[in-house]
């Protein structure tokens, strides 16, 4: 199983940004993770409105902070063929997400969020007879002991457990899809079947009341990243039976 993609989300009503002339201060604070400000255009689903919003954003080390009109997003992306393991590349990410809210305490001391969520997005990598031996136990308890050539795995499901930070209930939804991811190797690319798992772990949405400061966020996000690694061990352990 292998990470590319973890996300930080604060959801936040009108969620405020950076002004133009804090650029500089924001260069200043993140010059150890070397965040450079741009500005990347918001498109509003629901009315079609095009919004500018501030986006701190290291190419190289594939880092961000998108300051969305109705959330803090802060983000990292993993090369599937350059990372080390679990815990240690989730802990990297943690150092980054805690400097990232400390920094920008000062500069939004009222921000709370009213949900708050950890998505993480992994690929395990497969042939086609595994493809349909997993799209097989998924379907079994339908169509048992019939013989298919499946054409597709789309397949979600949601739990909700008690939280250990807040007194909360927490969604923990699973979506699987297959498909094809692209691997570079030795200058060389080449396609490889998988399944790509999105795992969203989150507070309820039912209120839009803002609760959850930077410190309880923090927390939230470092309980989520154990429930993370346990079904990541669970999905990886169902492919392989």
């Amino acid at each position: 199983m292998k990470l590319i993609r973890l996300e930080a989300h604060l959801f936040r009503e009108n969620c405020e940004q950076p002004s133009f002339s804090n650029v500089s201060v924001l260069i200043d604070k993140f010059h150890q993770y070397e965040l450079m400000p741009q500005y990347v255009m918001e498109n509003n689903s629901q009315t079609g409105e095009k919004t500018k919003r501030m986006q701190l954003t290291n190419q190289i080390e594939n880092l961000s902070i998108t300051f969305q009109s109705d959330k803090l997003l802060i983000a990292r992306d993993f090369s599937p063929n350059k990372q080390e393991c679990f815990n240690v590349e989730t802990d990297r990410f943690l150092e980054f997400l805690k400097f990232s809210l400390d920094e920008l305490r000062n500069l939004m001391p009222e921000f709370k969020s009213h949900r708050v969520s950890l998505v993480g997005n992994s690929l395990y990598f497969l042939d086609t007879d595994t493809r349909g031996e997993i799209a097989k136990k998924l379907t079994s308890p339908i169509i048992e002991n019939e013989e298919n050539e499946y054409s597709e795995i789309k397949f979600r499901f949601g739990v909700r457990t008690q939280s250990d930070v807040v007194d909360e209930k927490i969604n923990n939804v699973v979506t699987l899809n297959d498909g094809e991811a692209e691997i570079v190797e030795d200058g060389q690319s080449n396609k490889s079947l998988c399944l790509l798992n999105n795992i969203d772990i989150n507070t309820l949405g039912e209120t839009k009341q803002a609760r959850f400061d930077m410190d309880t966020s923090l927390s939230l996000i470092k309980s989520y990243r154990d429930l993370l690694g346990q079904r990541l061990d669970q999905l990886e352990q169902f492919f392989k039976g």
